[in-house]
């Protein structure tokens, strides 16, 4: 009797996840989170993203742009501080703060502006809220810690 090549396929991968060659699926890894309750009319987007060698804490900018030239302007975003909390209400420092243009997020008129924070991997573990204040706004949002 001739069986189908998927009935095949099947049969093996239930065999290989048996001896243990193949690893069962398991629950998602969260590697990135959209904290959207961090959002405000000037915040496009906040990012708590966990790398391979650090956490980044990115709050991404809408592009400003002069509507009867279609061009970009140099509009600065207002200043922007961020705090990351513990459990304890303790903060995490960052390790590290860039403000630059991102040449790799781009919207039909142009590119974003982001402010970056990288803290230490031990921040994607501890951390479980992130509030963001730019200008006069101020904004918390929970994290869902990361794991390993």
């Amino acid at each position: 009797m001739k069986r189908p090549r998927h009935a095949v396929l099947w049969l093996v991968m239930c065999g290989a996840m048996a001896a243990g060659t193949i690893a069962a699926p398991e629950e998602p890894v969260i590697v990135a989170q959209d904290l959207k309750k961090l959002r405000s009319p000037g915040v496009a987007a906040v990012l708590w993203t966990a790398r391979k060698d650090y956490c980044t804490l990115q709050v991404v900018f809408p592009n400003r742009t002069r509507i009867s030239e279609g061009k970009p302007t140099a509009a600065k975003p207002a200043g922007v501080q961020i705090w990351l909390l513990k459990a304890d209400g303790s903060l995490i420092p960052p390790i590290w703060r860039s403000t630059e243009m991102s040449s790799k997020s781009q919207t039909a008129v142009g590119p974003l502006r982001d402010v970056l924070y990288r803290f230490p991997l031990s921040a994607g573990k501890e951390a479980v809220a992130a509030a963001v204040q730019v200008g006069d706004t101020l904004l918390v949002d929970q994290i869902t810690p990361f794991k390993d």
